[in-house]
């Protein structure tokens, strides 16, 4: 490993609003609520699409309505393909009723195993900003492009690559893209809290 690429590392675990290591226990959860998160995204995006069936409409009028961003991907995908267009509303169906679930089962994880044990780290007013927003800068382009992006220019007869954005494998990438997504959320969530009253050296 050279020395810039051991720099940017102890850079990086300096910079983290919630490093690695801190606690085990935290870890695991972590871990876990990530698999069990993605795993219950996707398989719930399918099972609405299967149950719900064309009254997933009443879902993406309403999110095109009241949520202006989605609206010109699902304008595009209802005159494209009415199966991506079902899936892609199951998928918003799935991860605005389960995302906030995981976000709260993050928060108790994070509050009992880190913050009641006493083992919060302070963080860098200036590096941990940094970091912070390039994260979401750069997890939020993955969340544009699996959800927000208009891929105008598909061919019908060979959409290639951008069947990710179609049926049947939407879910596959965007439910993880989405967790992943509200994941470094939280974590922005305990970087602000820490930059207010826990900056700088390890506190107890």
């Amino acid at each position: 490993m050279s020395k810039f690429q051991e720099a940017a590392i102890k850079w990086g675990d300096g910079a983290r609003p919630m490093r690695r290591g801190v606690s085990k226990q935290f870890d695991k959860l972590d871990d876990l609520l990530g698999i069990v998160g993605c795993f219950s995204l996707i398989v719930c995006s399918y099972i609405y699409a299967w149950v719900l069936g064309d009254r997933l409409q009443t879902v993406s009028d309403w999110v095109a309505e009241n949520c202006a961003i989605f609206a010109p991907r699902i304008q595009f995908l209802e005159n494209y393909d009415h199966h991506s267009h079902l899936i892609y509303s199951a998928t918003i169906l799935s991860c605005a009723s389960l995302l906030p679930v995981f976000l709260i089962l993050l928060a108790i994880a994070y509050w009992k195993t880190v913050v009641a044990a006493k083992l919060c780290e302070g963080v860098s007013r200036r590096r941990t900003p940094t970091f912070m927003a390039v994260m979401t800068v750069i997890f939020g382009s993955f969340f544009y492009f699996f959800f927000l992006f208009v891929p105008f220019d598909i061919d019908p007869r060979y959409p290639g690559h951008a069947r990710i954005f179609l049926w049947p494998t939407f879910p596959l990438y965007s439910s993880m893209s989405a967790y992943v997504f509200t994941r470094i959320l939280f974590g922005d969530l305990v970087g602000i809290m820490k930059l207010a009253f826990l900056p700088g050296g390890h506190h107890g």
